[in-house]
Parts: C-alpha cells; structure tokens; sequence
C-alpha cells in the first residue's frame, strides 16, 4: 500500500511540474498502459477459468463416483 502511494506521490509532483503537452503525453501513455494490463489480465483469467473449469470437473467427477462405491 505504502508503495502504491509513494509512487501517486512521485507522479503527482513530477506531472505538475512538466509543462502542459508534457502532461498530455504523460496522460495518454499512463492510460494506455493501463488498457494493456487490464487487456492482459481479462486474457489471463480467461485463460486460467478453463483450465480450473477442468480441474473442477474432475474433481467432482472424482468425487462422485468415489461416494458411488461405499
């Protein structure tokens, strides 16, 4: 968390002291870099319910026939 806010803080004052189109680019790259991530993890969790999706299944199946036999 500490870390989080020391960097707002570094951001902050370093935004306020470049000038206007400094602040513009500065902006943009910042939110495009947050699209990438964001992008990136719907990706990954995508990626990561299938294979949970299978292990589960498998579990359940495990299970079922497991309580079947007593």
């Amino acid at each position: 968390m500490s870390l989080s806010i020391s960097a707002a803080v570094v951001l902050t004052d370093s935004l306020a002291a470049l000038p206007a189109v400094g602040q513009s680019i500065v902006s943009g790259l910042l939110g495009l870099a947050a699209v990438v991530l964001v992008t990136r993890m719907i990706f990954t969790m995508r990626r990561n319910a299938r294979t949970e999706k299978v292990t589960l299944t498998g579990k359940v199946e495990a299970g079922v026939a497991v309580g079947r036999l007593r």
